[in-house]
């Protein structure tokens, strides 16, 4: 969300995230999903709001930061 284009994500359950071309961390605090692509910086954390759809809203101060689809398996092959 930070380049503000279309990404894809495949979380493992280890807490591995891997991307097209990048690996992060991924962690639950409290009821937030934090994201770290960097081991020197904090992880930046968000709500979730996921529709029967499959489509996600990634809240900020209950504010929508982003929006994507939950696909399930790894469809980008990571």
């Amino acid at each position: 969300m930070a380049s503000g284009g279309p990404y894809r994500e495949f979380y493992l359950p280890d807490g591995t995230l891997r991307g097209s071309n990048y690996d992060g961390r991924w962690s639950v605090v409290g009821d937030t999903l934090c994201f770290s692509y960097d081991p020197k910086t904090e992880p930046q954390c968000w709500g979730a709001r996921i529709a029967r759809s499959g489509e996600i809203s990634w809240m900020k101060n209950d504010v929508v930061d982003g929006n994507g689809v939950v696909e399930p398996g790894n469809p980008g092959n990571f």
